[in-house]
């Protein structure tokens, strides 16, 4: 995130190497306070009023300026003038004050080096602020050869070596400025400076902190040392020292913008945006500030606010590739695929080493299904970066979706590698294990995940995953209830934890609680409502269970109270609580086998979201007369319900698909084509396309699935990959 330049200082009290002497007379006494009340003003950063105070006392001074003993006064004011006139970035009418300067003093007996020198260090800042590093040293080792203890030279040169990057010989000279002038707030606070590139925060945060000390009105001071401390990760200190520097200055715009900075990683979005407000109405054109704007506006969901916010940055900055890369992310989390291509293109344009934007290119094309593309710039950004986790965590994604779990576990196991932190990769990794079927290792994923971060906002969906995964696969129940528990105290409105927490809860024969939760499940969400069978079902096993409890009650008090009496009542009474068992033993066989025939496995995404298992029990339906099978094994497993619970699948299409099945099952093949010989393609109103082959009039091979919306690309795409999968269904069976 870009943060503005840290102020260094270039001098101290208007940049005079020495105090003149008082004067007696009125004239040099009031000179003496006018440039005192000059170097005041310069050091508050008001330089016009400084210039008009030097200014007046040139003017003081006129009559007597050829008088010998007193051109050291007058000299010296042109040299404040000159050196306020260097911060006011006039440097034309500086250098001709500092000339000026040096003439006054020339032929002076006793004075012929320190208005040199003062003119040399002030020549040095004006290089400074001109970016001309090499020539300020030059100037600052004249004026040191004149006057080895002239504190600011060694301050000016500590900043231009500073400017070159050499850290370590700039902190040299800001030690040397200090030892001469312990009280130099500037030099400390230009040392921290020097540190904080060095990456030494702690030695900064010191630094700046002495400098304050000694100047606790310096809002630019404040301002460094909450950079530092961002830096660090101290996002309340940041922000403290920012708000300091704002009491200070209010005008200063880029303390509020770096306390917008740090409200947005501290996830204080709405704070944010404010200060990034008040930063914009002080410079209307600062685009840094439009950029950060629209990045808390991103991360708030707030999609089209962040594109008008980068939009205008762009306009100010057309030339920031940072820019259009934030933008192009905006658009893929909106679903605008396309236009984030073109935003990412643009980025890596500008710049054509943007590990982050190849990264950002390749997250779009795989949400937009085009995995090999994504693949290849996943691997443009590994060439330029080999450092860079996400990549090797996004290209996992794409080879999942592809169906190649080991080669996306592989690029798990490097993410994991570069950040052992990184929550996704870990949460990714559970997901393929599962599909390969590996749930012990993809419930060690999962409980990694969380562990490491509990709080994340996509935790619940790791819980969720094991629940599914302890329940379909495990079958541990009481587990798999208690994730389902985690998953829906994290997001309360998550309405496919209720729906499978109930389906386990009718499994350990909990039917109040199970139809409580599919109720609770259809009421949060209309895809999500359970099927009128499925919950009569569940009523009748549940009244079945509680006569048969009620019959078994009648028996004992007929064996304890009623022994004399005719042994037919008895024996009734326990034909009837036969009965009622054998009616609940059937209705929960009747749930079970609808369970295993529509239970499907975890669905994959970016940030890949679990399936919802859905069960319906129809009684009284017309039995199954063909077998269904699934590429490469009957189990949930197979490629085509990863397919069918994509991410971007809509719950009412998956049960389409799966009405579908069923009717195929009992012999109904609907809108059925011939694709070459044993190889049909099931062709649904709403574009879906079912891919299978026929082994006999009775059984059936479920091999891929399709979209039609999806064009005739990739539709021929999926009708080689499901050909290709009858073929070796056919060799597997040789």
């Amino acid at each position: 995130m870009p943060k503005p330049r840290r102020k260094r200082k270039s001098g101290k009290n208007g940049g005079n190497a020495s105090a003149a002497r008082p004067a007696k007379d009125a004239a040099r006494i009031a000179a003496t306070q006018l440039v005192a009340l000059g170097n005041a003003l310069l050091d508050a950063g008001d330089y016009d009023a400084a210039i008009a105070e030097y200014e007046r006392a040139i003017a003081a001074n006129r009559d007597i300026a050829l008088s010998r003993r007193n051109r050291g006064k007058i000299a010296s004011a042109y040299a404040s003038r000159g050196n306020a006139k260097t911060h006011a970035r006039d440097y034309a009418s500086a250098q001709a004050d500092y000339k000026r300067a040096g003439e006054l003093a020339r032929d002076l007996p006793r004075a012929p080096t320190t208005p040199e020198a003062a003119r040399l260090v002030i020549q040095g800042g004006a290089q400074v602020d001109k970016g001309d590093y090499d020539a300020a040293i030059a100037d600052c080792d004249s004026a040191i050869a004149i006057n080895p203890n002239l504190a600011e030279a060694y301050n000016v040169r500590g900043i231009a070596k500073a400017g070159k990057g050499d850290y370590d010989a700039a902190v040299a000279d800001y030690d040397s400025a200090i030892a001469i002038d312990p009280n130099y707030a500037g030099a400390y606070n230009n040392r921290g400076c020097a540190k904080d590139d060095k990456g030494d925060y702690d030695g900064a945060i010191a630094d700046y902190g002495r400098a304050i000390a000694i100047n606790p009105n310096d809002a630019a001071t404040y301002s460094n040392r909450g950079i530092a401390k961002y830096n660090q990760g101290d996002y309340d200190g940041a922000i403290a020292d920012f708000g300091h520097a704002i009491a200070v200055t209010p005008n200063l715009d880029k303390a509020y913008y770096n306390r917008g900075v740090a409200k947005v990683d501290k996830g204080d979005y709405d704070a944010a945006i404010a200060d990034f407000d008040s930063g914009i109405a002080i410079s209307p054109n600062f685009d840094a500030a439009y950029n950060n704007r629209g990045s808390a506006r991103c991360r708030k969901g707030d999609y089209d606010g962040a594109i008008a916010d980068y939009g205008r940055a762009i306009a100010i900055n057309p030339n920031d590739a940072a820019t259009y890369n934030n933008r192009g992310i905006a658009k893929t989390d909106k679903g605008d695929y396309d236009a984030a291509i073109a935003d990412f293109d643009s980025a890596i344009a500008i710049n054509p080493d943007y590990a982050a934007a190849y990264v950002g290119r390749g997250l779009a094309k795989t949400d937009n299904g085009d995995y090999d593309d994504a693949i290849s710039d996943y691997d443009d950004a590994i060439a330029l970066n080999p450092n860079l986790a996400e990549a090797y965590n996004n290209r996992g994604i794409a080879k999942a979706n592809q169906g190649d779990y080991d080669a996306a576990i592989a690029d798990y196991d490097q993410a994991i590698s570069l950040y052992p932190d990184h929550v996704e990769a870990y949460y990714n990794r559970g997901v393929a294990r599962a599909n390969k079927g590996d749930y012990d290792a993809a419930i060690a994923d999962y409980d990694h995940a969380i562990a490491l971060n509990p709080d994340h906002a996509e935790a619940y969906k790791a819980y969720y995953n094991l629940g599914l995964a302890k329940k379909v696969d495990k079958g541990d129940y009481d587990a798999a209830i208690a994730d389902f528990d985690q998953a829906i105290s994290l997001k309360r409105d998550y309405a496919t934890a209720y729906y499978n927490r109930g389906l386990a809860r009718a499994r350990n024969d909990d039917y109040d609680a199970a139809i409580g939760d599919c109720e609770m499940a259809g009421a949060l969400d209309d895809e999500c409502a359970p099927d009128p069978a499925l919950l009569h079902a569940l009523r009748a096993a549940r009244d079945a269970v509680k006569r048969a409890t009620e019959s078994e009650q009648l028996s004992d008090l007929a064996y304890q109270d009623i022994e004399d009496k005719d042994r037919k009542n008895e024996q009734l009474q326990r034909q009837l609580a036969e009965k009622d068992e054998k009616e609940a033993e059937l209705q929960r066989q009747l749930i079970e086998k609808e369970a295993e025939s529509r239970e499907m496995g975890i669905a994959l995404s970016s940030m890949p979201a679990a399936s919802s298992v859905r069960m319906t029990a129809v009684a009284g339906a017309k039995p199954d007369t063909v077998a269904v099978r699934y590429y490469p094994n009957p189990e949930a497993d197979s490629s085509f319900f990863r397919w069918m619970y994509h991410r971007n699948r809509s719950t009412e299409s998956q049960q389409r698909i799966s009405n579908a099945i069923a009717q195929m099952r009992k012999g109904n093949f609907g809108d059925e084509k011939t694709l070459r010989p044993g190889l049909f393609e099931r062709r649904l109103r709403s574009g879906e396309r079912i891919y299978y082959a026929k082994i006999s009039a009775t059984s059936v091979v479920i091999l891929h699935g399709g979209d039609k919306g999806e064009g005739k690309k990739k539709q021929d795409s999926d009708i080689e990959i499901a050909s290709k999968r009858w073929d070796d269904h056919l060799q597997q069976q040789q």
